[in-house]
């Protein structure tokens, strides 16, 4: 990679990876977008796109118990992906779900305990859904709005 800059990692449609200092080629299949100085990568940007894999259950599930659960670490990526979400636990304080700022589903809270699930960003506003309900949410990129009300 070229020291002290701006380096574009693509590949061409045959699939041969290079890169440049200038930006993407045209035509070209952009992956990663990476920024150095003298010895080091100081910075990178995944500039892949994605596509779900065929093997994504469209249905998942995540325990909300003692702590605020984040969907947006790799670990919980698949989760982050279903388009119907089942939140279960016995909820000792009042819980966020953290989601990407580009999510949708639609949630079933199957909680129970005196406290309530929230649905959010990690920098946004989210919404509350009630214990047995089921809405549909979207993050618009800073908050989670409330498609639906609860039913």
């Amino acid at each position: 990679m070229t020291a002290s800059a701006t380096n574009y990692i693509e590949a061409t449609r045959a699939g041969v990876v290079s890169k440049n200092a200038v930006g993407f080629t045209g035509g070209s299949i952009p992956h990663y977008t990476v920024v150095t100085g003298a010895a080091l990568v100081t910075s990178y940007t995944d500039n892949r796109g994605w596509v779900a894999p065929a093997y994504l259950p469209s249905n998942g599930s995540v325990a909300v118990t003692a702590a605020d659960v984040d969907l947006t670490v790799a670990a919980n990526a698949d989760t982050a992906r279903c388009s119907y979400l089942t939140t279960t636990g016995f909820l000792t304080a009042n819980r966020n779900v953290i989601v990407p700022n580009s999510w949708q589903a639609i949630v079933f809270c199957n909680n129970s305990g005196a406290f309530t699930t929230t649905f959010k960003t990690a920098a946004g506003a989210g919404v509350v859904v009630a214990q047995g309900k089921r809405a549909m949410l979207l993050a618009d990129g800073t908050n989670v709005v409330r498609v639906t009300p609860d039913t």
